[in-house]
């Protein structure tokens, strides 16, 4: 009896040393404390992400906006941040946009790819919600985000135009007549597009699908959508960016294939890959992705690399903003029609934006700054910066730290048992 017990206590120190030796050298948890990589890593109090730790990892291997835990001297608990410079360079923050380089009189734009790069995307508006979504407070109302003509078949659809003359002049009258008195045209009548009906801000659905308000003062301009349709009597999509005082269109002829982006209602730009022609009687669901990210509009259709098309906004586009005198707010907005004889119902519909990066306020009652002066990260440390800018205390506040400091990567979200899903970096 005793030899057995004798056993059993030696197999039970040697397993818990064996446990906490992983622990230590091969995996852990990590428990998410806070909103500041929300939406992409819920935390909370009580509640938080609980987030299993790859410390095998090997900081070598990190790269730019790549998930990690670090370990800061003086800190209470652990980091988890998103990594944005691996050093040896300057970085600034502009308009929301991380700019990186050599020197700061060499700064260029880091562009993300809109598909590569989908990981990256905040949720700002989703229909439908998923199944999973929480419950335990009131949904939010589709009516207050979006110009919504609805019928109780089909949910969305998407307005249509006559002909590609009368989208053409939306673009510029009824549109900005839309901008200037603050509401859009009545339902049906020529000119009408689903659209947002405030403009696309910092704020987030969360895991759970429900609203974050931090950032709802800080307008975005790095936003698009991710929608599925049957095109059905469609003869053509119509995907617009409004970003103000400018329309930008990315038509897409569906009889043809024909691509363009329009600015203003005027052909500015064309792609010379048509994509395969489409028929009324095609019932197959075509999935349209477009937007506007890192200063390049971007179109691609089923997911498909080929498809993908992108237009750099050119400096001789850009008008200056009047101000909000002459435009006032929604000063921006995403708005989609079809061109043809019936509107066309959507299966789905996927509102995001880009992560928003900025200067918090260092002081309450200082004004909020987009803009964050050019700062040298240097070899052997990395800068770090949570998704939430809003509420996420990082490198703009104590600097970049060392490299050295890598604790492992977070490799996928263990619980609570809903939010369980793996993690791309």
């Amino acid at each position: 009896m005793r030899a057995l017990l004798r056993e059993a206590v030696a197999a039970a120190v040697v397993s818990g040393l064996v446990f906490q030796a992983l622990r230590h050298w091969g995996a852990d948890r990590y428990v998410v404390p806070s909103h500041s990589m929300q939406p992409c890593l819920f935390g909370a109090a009580r509640g938080g992400d609980i987030v299993l730790v790859d410390k095998l990892a090997s900081a070598s291997k990190l790269q730019r906006y790549d998930l990690g835990v670090f370990r800061r001297d003086g800190a209470t608990a652990d980091l988890v941040k998103r990594v944005v410079s691996l050093g040896d360079e300057w970085i600034e923050l502009r308009d929301g946009d991380l700019f990186v380089g050599p020197s700061p009189q060499h700064l260029v734009r880091a562009v993300k790819h809109p598909l590569a790069d989908r990981d990256l995307r905040v949720r700002w508006l989703q229909w439908p919600l998923p199944a999973d979504a929480a419950t335990d407070t009131e949904p939010e109302s589709l009516a207050d985000f979006l110009s919504a003509p609805r019928s109780g078949a089909s949910g969305l659809e998407v307005p249509n135009f006559s002909s590609a003359d009368a989208a053409r002049t939306a673009c510029t009258e009824v549109s900005r007549r839309a901008a200037r008195d603050g509401e859009l045209p009545p339902t049906g009548s020529e000119g009408t597009w689903l659209a947002t009906v405030r403009a696309v801000d910092a704020t987030y659905l969360d895991a759970r699908s429900q609203r974050g308000h931090e950032g709802q003062s800080l307008v975005v301009a790095d936003f698009g959508a991710d929608l599925s349709f049957s095109p059905g009597t469609a003869t053509a999509l119509l995907a617009a960016v409004e970003l103000r005082p400018d329309s930008w269109v990315l038509h897409w002829d569906l009889r043809s294939g024909r691509r363009e982006l329009w600015r203003n209602g005027e052909t500015v730009a064309a792609c010379d890959r048509p994509l395969p022609a489409r028929t009324a009687t095609d019932t197959r669901v075509v999935r349209v992705e477009f937007g506007h990210l890192d200063g390049t509009f971007f179109h691609a259709v089923d997911g498909d690399e080929a498809s993908l098309w992108t237009v750099p906004m050119r400096s001789e586009w850009l008008t200056a903003d009047p101000g909000p005198t002459a435009w006032p707010l929604p000063k921006n907005r995403l708005a989609l029609a079809v061109l043809g004889p019936d509107p066309m119902p959507l299966s789905s519909l996927l509102v995001f934006r880009d992560l928003h990066w900025f200067r918090p306020p260092l002081a309450v009652g200082t004004p909020t700054s987009q803009f964050v002066a050019s700062t040298h990260v240097p070899i052997g440390s990395v800068y770090l910066l949570g998704d939430n800018a809003v509420d996420s205390n990082d490198s703009r506040m104590f600097g970049p730290v060392p490299l050295a400091s890598f604790v492992g990567r977070p490799w996928a979200v263990l619980g609570p048992w809903p939010r369980t899903r793996m993690l791309r970096r």
